[in-house]
């Protein structure tokens, strides 16, 4: 990787250099129009867009080159997690961390070594069918990207022969000879052309707009040189919001929907992060939005509830609850449940806004309700978890914990987990409310849990992550970070997403807990991110919506 990064300064360098040349050409013909050499300038301006275009399109490729080593050294760091955490033949393990260093070694052009190599390592060092297929699917997508994003993968498809991983892939027309050539003189090859193509377009508009200038009459040249290099469709972004971003994203139909302290709710497009509409609710929005049927439905701290158009963020109803909204809202059966500051479990007419039922706790509902076999599951900030009739809202039982409860409960199988502040995380059979274990961390778990693949990860106010065997209650493997946990942990792919008042994005391996990157942000995360589209949504305090790279942790 120093290798890879060292040709990268290299390449920044002759950017630099040609931005100087190109400042200096545009100099020169300034001079010479002030010193009256010229009989009639052509407007200066006509050369700007020119010269423009190809600073762009050198910091561009530069640019383009450094996130492409980027991603190889993450698949190649990826696959070595893997191996190292999974292989039990000595001869894959030394298999999958040789094929790492050949990743590592690849510089812009070079072959990339041949996918059923990766395949078959994975095959044999991932040992659950249904993790491995996980794994395969998240290393396959982030594969495609690498093979997309390689600087000489712009052409329909030819055979390429790799002779050093003994295998043939796809190429570019033009890549038999390329691939003849030697590594150094590849190298050299590769950079005379980023050095040359700016060079040529620079002196053949400076000859021909030198040539036009002594030419009175003449129409200006075509500066049009070419397209911009392309980068991935679902590249990084980053939103600005008029206040803090605690809400957490809902991502439905290719757009992106939350809320910011301000009150506004917001529709980004998923893909570019351009805003479709903005809503101003009057008051702070912390609840996640629940999208369903064409509608977004989310409360604000001015104990409003709304039902808005996902298309046009036009408010199609409102109810007033008795206190302010932190729940996010769970539609089932065309009813809404969503709990509220006046210590109340709301049920509402999804299509209305009706209150059908309304039942009281002792304090406030912070805690997300959870609909499961017509049951509702729910906290409360009187220490109890409650489970009610979703038909009637009658109770079914309560079961005491030691401490407010603001963490959302999850079921997997006939079990419910769910945090607590008495900085316990609760396994509870979800048909009688009993007790089946407790498990201490080291502070508050007002985190939601999040279930797979027979693990629990949940974040704590200790400023750790948690991995709990759900079977055996024991403590996998923690991480720590720089502050407290509220953010609740997404897992996708063998990947737990989380957040950190330390003002990072973690990527954290689920198998080991090993970091596979962090993300600086400008605040506090306290929103819990969604994965989608190859990206992780999530908020930041520091007035911002933010699109991750899931693959890399890169943003924009």
């Amino acid at each position: 990787m120093i290798k890879q990064r060292n040709e990268v300064r290299r390449e920044h360098l002759l950017a630099g250099l040609v931005i100087a040349g190109l400042a200096a050409l545009l100099g020169y013909v300034m001079i010479l129009a002030g010193l009256g050499v010229v009989a009639e300038v052509v407007p200066i301006a006509s050369l700007v867009p020119a010269i423009i275009r190809t600073v762009r399109r050198t910091i561009a490729r530069a640019d383009a080159q450094l996130q492409y080593q980027r991603m190889v050294g993450d698949f190649a760091q990826r696959l070595r997690e893997i191996a190292r955490s999974g292989c039990k033949s000595k001869d894959a393990l030394r298999q999958a961390l040789g094929l790492g260093e050949q990743l590592d070694a690849v510089w812009a052009g070079e072959a990339l070594p041949d996918w059923p190599l990766v395949q078959g390592i994975l095959h044999e060092c991932v040992a659950d069918e249904g993790m491995r297929e996980s794994v395969e699917y998240d290393l396959r997508v982030l594969w495609r990207e690498i093979t997309q994003a390689e600087p000489h993968h712009q052409h329909p498809a030819g055979p390429r022969t790799d002779q050093r991983a003994g295998s043939v892939r796809s190429a570019p027309d033009g890549d038999t000879a390329r691939a003849g050539r030697k590594p150094r003189q590849r190298r050299f090859a590769a950079a005379a052309q980023f050095a040359a193509a700016p060079l040529l377009v620079a002196s053949t508009f400076a000859v021909l707009n030198l040539g036009f200038l002594t030419r009175p009459g003449h129409p200006a040249p075509s500066t049009d040189a070419g397209r911009p290099v392309a980068l991935a469709a679902w590249s990084s972004w980053t939103y600005p919001t008029r206040a803090s971003v605690d809400s957490s994203p809902a991502v439905a139909n290719g757009s992106v929907f939350v809320g910011d302290d301000n009150g506004v709710l917001y529709a980004l497009s998923a893909r570019t992060g351009r805003a479709r509409w903005a809503d101003a609710t009057g008051s702070q929005i912390d609840a996640k939005p629940l999208v369903a049927g064409g509608t977004v439905y989310v409360g604000n701290d001015a104990s409003m509830f709304y039902a808005v158009d996902a298309a046009t963020g036009k408010v199609r109803w409102r109810t007033p609850l008795s206190g302010g909204i932190d729940s996010s809202a769970v539609l089932a059966a065309g009813t809404l449940f969503v709990g509220d500051g006046d210590n109340e479990v709301n049920a509402l007419s999804a299509a209305t806004g009706r209150l059908l039922w309304r039942r009281a706790t002792g304090d406030t509902v912070n805690s997300s309700p959870l609909v499961q076999a017509g049951v509702v599951y729910v906290g409360s900030d009187d220490g109890d978890v409650y489970a009610f009739s979703a038909r009637t809202g009658d109770v079914l039982w309560v079961t005491p914990t030691g401490a407010a409860v603001d963490s959302s409960p999850v079921v997997a199988g006939q079990v419910l987990y769910v945090g607590s502040d008495d900085h316990k995380l609760y396994a509870i059979q979800a048909a009688t409310g009993k007790v089946i274990w407790a498990r201490r961390t080291g502070g508050s778990v007002s985190s939601s849990p999040f279930v797979y693949h027979g693990m629990v990860y949940v974040g704590s106010d200790d400023g750790k992550v948690y991995a709990i065997d759900t079977a055996a209650s024991v403590i996998v493997w923690t991480r720590g970070t720089g502050g407290a946990v509220l953010s609740s942990p997404f897992v996708a792919a063998g990947v737990v997403y989380a957040g950190s008042n330390d003002g990072k994005v973690y990527a954290l391996s689920a198998a080991s807990g090993a970091v596979l990157w962090t993300c600086q942000t400008g605040g506090a995360v306290q929103s819990s991110p969604a994965v989608a589209n190859g990206l992780v949504y999530v908020g930041s305090d520091d007035n911002a919506v933010l699109a991750i790279r899931a693959a890399t942790g890169v943003r924009s």
